[in-house]
């Protein structure tokens, strides 16, 4: 269980490092403003909020909550396998699940 947890874990960190070196690497946009045949309407053009890049973040997040209860799926099931069975409940009002006692001695009840 632990390995499993743990090669989960370095899954995570190598997807993240490579996700941000991909970054890091990105090549920065020109804008209308650094041309050197810049237009007033060029100037209105460049302050105009630009949209972002798609990003890969939402797509590979779903996967890991995909991912996480796919395992949780497999491993409930495992795990209330090999759960050691309770004890049977008792039926008898003085019975409490340690089999006969003597009654000559008290017990708590007052009777």
């Amino acid at each position: 269980m632990r390995s499993t947890v743990f090669g989960l874990a370095v899954v995570v960190l190598l997807g993240l490092s490579t996700w941000s070196l991909a970054q890091e690497h990105a090549a920065p946009h020109a804008t209308a403003a650094t041309t050197a045949h810049a237009t007033p309407h060029d100037a209105t053009a460049a302050r105009q909020p630009v949209p972002p890049d798609a990003s890969p973040m939402p797509g590979s997040v779903i996967i890991l909550i995909l991912g996480m209860f796919l395992s949780a799926a497999i491993v409930g099931p495992v795990v209330r396998h090999h759960e050691p069975e309770a004890p049977p409940e008792p039926s008898d009002h003085d019975d409490h699940g340690t089999g006969a006692h003597d009654h000559s001695q008290g017990h708590g009840h007052g009777h």
